[in-house]
């Protein structure tokens, strides 16, 4: 495994892969060798995942064995049959670990290829797009052998890293061959954009056919306008009818449609035997809308059952848009006066889609318009968030009379604004908009004022993602003289206004990604916790101008999530806030809510919030975006960040936004768990100090007075010492998970665990206490025909650090009476395990914790209330050693008795932790 510098090396090489291959299978490959570098494994490969289809493909291989790796690269599998794993896994989204890979009894695995390659273990951790799984990164190992803990915690950064350099890569092309089609919108005809639109989303989305279909509105029908090159020409002849139900269903729901077989959807798709003659069999269709006029689809077909990530879908829908914008462009060219000044348009658009910054957008869109239209006299004003204004922000003259507040809906501006559409008004002076009219220039008779928009923009609604408009400003155009503009002049403005638009928002949110960036580079310097977190909140407040964020933080042994960080309310309630935002974990509440779906969630009235907190701190007012921190052990929640907007003047909170917000979250997650693990850490060494000091008050004992006490007092000093040795054992072992050091090399041996481990413990630890609280040995029940039962091979060591803790537990948490003391174990057989059962009555496991005891830090309420003091990590380490040796801890009955049950598989099982 590399170093810890050699780590950070790899992890800043797999940050700058996207920006330096252009090629996806480049990239695949190189992550790959990375991965194989990184954990000094046999093999380490990318494999993409159909759910649908219940398909893997490897599509990346880096291994020590090249023949291997030509095997696997490109190979695939049905997911179950002839694969490394279970399809119940991998529709889970879970981390795959599987060892003895070519053991023919495991039934998961293709034993010949593992025997031939030498592969013995394997962990998969998922990839996931936009929170949607993609695939894994798998990594092997010709070791007989378990991968570490540590190595597991650096897998899961590889995973994580590999996800974010593969999903930017895929961000940036898109977001390249957009901007090319940008430029070729303007520069080609319509007819030679189309087809080139056609090749382009053949070849990035790796599908043999592409098709346009336009509406003719006159004769409600639709023909085909452009095709790739496999589209014969007795298919071009094809038309779809608008009366169809199949065919208006979808192009008025304006949402992605996905068939995994035309030719067995005969319900919803029109051609089924044109498509089968031809080999097509899944397809996937987007309307195509633009101005709120229906064009057409856009189509794609795939010869096998395809399925599309959640972001291939939004790329696709992309280019819909585009062939929208064309069908928009080739009908502006039917109009005379719009054609005179066609070109002219396109050098501006041309000049826009090359600017590098926000301003220089906004300078050449007031110029150009001015240019088009031919008037002197105009302005752009955009949209102030937070104060509702649209302030000035282009002046092209100097000669303004005044500069008026102009909110949403306030004069013809604002008007235009609030209504998302241009208006043009002849005389500024009619009865119609004398009281509306802000005048900012002199002698001024009419305006033109033009919404500078997104008219698409994906936005988060509730847990989904949908769109919705993004406004910027506005765009306004003035002139002395009656009726000066034409209905070609909004047509003309509105095209270049929403054209300026998709590049501003472009601009912004790179803009936003390099402060981002900033940002990560400032974090690595700062070590306190709390200011750490400052720096972040003011990132969100800066880069995202979000007016309200509450960091909230999970409190385990409390069994709540409270408030640490508080901005945007004043300083004077903000003690008082974090007082009163404190919520169970197991309440109703939207905050315990979030922790559970680990979903990213945006509200603005929900029965889920605290009404009373909500109405007090003005919060009613906001609209507000709820994020899970999720840390890297075990994908585990450690609070939530929540942002908010005064929702008066923003009607969404933008995915682009939420997913930065998301990023953020991620930087305070760590921080956190950085500190909790710290203050973990230092309880753990305070309680390494009983043992010790038991240890040094017994051994003194002895010392001084050892001649003197009787040899029975004698030996009970003695078995307490032991007892305390083994307690600074386990505790010690504690200390190393939370550090995550590797452990000492597993030496597993014949056991007769009940003879070896059960009646060995009870001896040393549990029967001196019962002694000295004068508790008889009948009170430890099991059957003495059990002793010879369980005889496996297993690590000795590990396995006494389990008994140990089940027993020590049934002590510490037994009852206050001595005479409810009981502990009783037993023994099953089945065909594979034998299963050990520990039965006390003590105070029980709580109702609804019979999971969350499994996790660490968690300790239930009647834990907590007893006087027992814990760390919450006893019964986590447990289960984490029954694992390793390949059973399981499970609990059986919560209460009188309480019953955990231990599994131990009879045959082998080869570790190495």
């Amino acid at each position: 495994m590399a170093s810890n510098e050699q780590t950070l090396d790899l992890i800043a090489e797999l940050s700058e892969i996207p920006s330096k291959y252009k090629d996806r299978n480049e990239v695949l490959q190189r992550i790959t060798e990375l991965g194989q570098r990184a954990m000094g494994s046999l093999a380490c490969t990318l494999a993409s995942v159909d759910l649908k289809s219940k398909q893997m493909k490897h599509i990346a291989c880096a291994s020590t064995n090249k023949e291997f790796e030509r095997y696997m690269t490109g190979h695939e599998f049905d997911i179950g049959t002839g694969t490394w794993v279970q399809f119940d896994l991998i529709e889970k989204g879970d981390v795959v670990e599987r060892h003895e890979l070519q053991d023919d009894g495991q039934g998961v695995a293709d034993p010949k290829v593992a025997r031939k390659y030498g592969l013995t273990s394997l962990v998969g951790y998922p990839l996931h797009f936009d929170e949607e799984l993609f695939g894994y990164i798998n990594f092997f190992s010709n070791d007989v052998r378990q991968f570490s803990s540590a190595e597991k915690q650096l897998m899961m950064i590889l995973a994580r890293q590999a996800g974010i350099a593969i999903e930017k890569f895929h961000s940036q092309k898109i977001v390249a061959v957009l901007k090319d089609l940008s430029r070729r919108l303007v520069l080609k005809s319509p007819q030679d954009f189309l087809r080139e639109v056609c090749e382009k989303v053949c070849e990035l989305f790796s599908v043999p056919v592409c098709i346009i279909w336009r509406l003719d509105a006159r004769t409600e029908q639709l023909a085909i306008e452009a095709a790739s090159s496999g589209v014969d020409d007795d298919y071009r002849k094809l038309t779809l009818a608008q009366a169809d139900k199949r065919v208006s269903n979808h192009l008025n729901r304006k949402g992605l449609s996905y068939l995994p077989n035309v030719t067995e959807a005969r319900s919803k798709y029109v051609h089924s035997e044109a498509a089968q003659m031809r080999g097509w069999k899944s397809l996937l269709s987007a309307p195509m809308w633009a101005e709120n006029r229906k064009f057409g689809f856009l189509d794609i077909y795939a010869r096998e059952k395809r399925h599309y990530t959640a972001l291939e879908k939004k790329q696709f829908q992309y280019f819909a848009d585009h062939v929208a914008l064309s069908f928009q462009k080739s009908e502006l060219l039917k109009e005379a006066e719009y054609g005179k000044r066609l070109g002219k348009l396109m050098e501006i658009m041309l000049q826009i889609a090359e600017a590098t910054n926000k301003k220089e957008v906004l300078r050449l869109l007031l110029r150009g318009s001015l240019e088009l239209v031919e008037k002197k006299d105009g302005l752009i004003r955009l949209l102030n968030y937070q104060t509702g204004i649209l302030e000035i922000e282009q002046l092209e003259e100097d000669e303004v009379l005044q500069t008026p507040e102009v909110g949403i809906s306030q004069g013809i501006t604002g008007l235009a604004l609030s209504k998302e559409a241009p208006i043009k008004v002849d005389d500024i002076t009619g009865a119609e908009w004398k009281d509306v009219y802000i005048k900012h220039f002199k002698n001024m008779r009419s305006e033109l004022a033009i919404p500078i928009l997104i008219r698409k923009a994906s936005i988060r609604v509730g847990k989904e993602v949908k769109f919705g408009t993004k406004p910027i400003g506005v765009l306004n155009i003035e002139s002395p003289e009656i009726g000066a503009f034409s209905e070609a002049d909004k047509k003309c403005l509105w095209s270049l206004a929403r054209y300026a638009a998709i590049i501003v928002e472009t601009l912004e949110y790179d803009d936003k990604l390099a402060k981002l960036r900033k940002l990560g580079e400032k974090l690595t310097k700062i070590e306190d916790y709390g200011g750490a977190i400052k720096v972040i909140l003011e990132a969100i407040k800066s880069i995202l101008a979000f007016e309200y964020i509450n960091v909230s933080v999970i409190v385990p042994e409390r069994n709540c999530i409270k408030c640490e960080f508080i901005e945007g309310i004043p300083s004077i309630q903000k003690d008082a806030f974090k007082k009163e935002a404190v919520h169970a974990l197991d309440s109703m509440d939207i905050q315990a809510d979030i922790i559970k779906s680990k979903e990213i969630e945006v509200i603005e009235q929900d029965q889920r919030l605290n009404q009373t907190l909500h109405e007090k701190y003005r919060h009613d007012k906001l609209i507000q975006v709820f994020v899970p921190m999720i840390g890297s052990q075990e994908n585990r929640v450690v609070g939530t960040v929540v942002a908010g907007y005064k929702k008066e003047y923003h009607k969404f909170i933008y995915e682009r936004d939420v997913q930065i917000l998301k990023n953020l979250a991620d930087h305070i997650a760590q921080i956190v768990e950085r500190e909790k693990s710290g203050l973990r850490v230092d309880q753990l060494t305070h309680e390494l100090k009983s043992p010790i000091v038991g240890i040094r008050s017994h051994t003194d004992l002895l010392k001084t007075n050892g001649y003197r006490l009787r040899p029975d007092i004698a030996v009970a000093k003695f078995d307490d010492i032991l007892a305390d040795c083994d307690i600074l054992l386990y505790q010690v072992g504690m200390l190393s998970h939370e550090l995550g050091l590797r452990a000492q090399p597993s030496k597993p041996e014949y056991t007769n665990v009940f003879r070896d481990i059960i009646i060995k413990t009870l001896n040393q630890i549990v029967r001196p206490v019962m002694r000295r609280k004068d508790i008889p040995s009948a009170k430890i029940e099991y059957d003495p025909s059990d002793i010879s039962k369980i005889l496996v091979f297993v690590d000795k060591g590990k396995l006494n650090q389990v008994v140990y803790n089940l027993l020590t537990n049934s002590i510490k948490y037994s009852k206050r009476k001595t005479d409810d003391f009981r502990i009783r174990i037993e023994v099953e057989e089945t065909k594979y395990t034998f299963v050990i059962k520990f039965l006390d009555w003590g105070i029980g496991v709580d109702d609804g914790y019979e999971d969350q005891i499994f996790e660490e830090g968690i300790r239930a309420p009647s834990a907590m209330q007893s006087a027992v003091t814990g760390s919450g990590f006893g019964l986590t380490v447990t289960k984490r050693i029954m694992q390793e040796l390949g059973g399981d801890i499970k609990l059986g009955s919560k209460r009188n008795p309480t019953e955990f049950l231990l599994i131990l598989p009879k045959r082998p099982t080869k570790v190495n932790q």
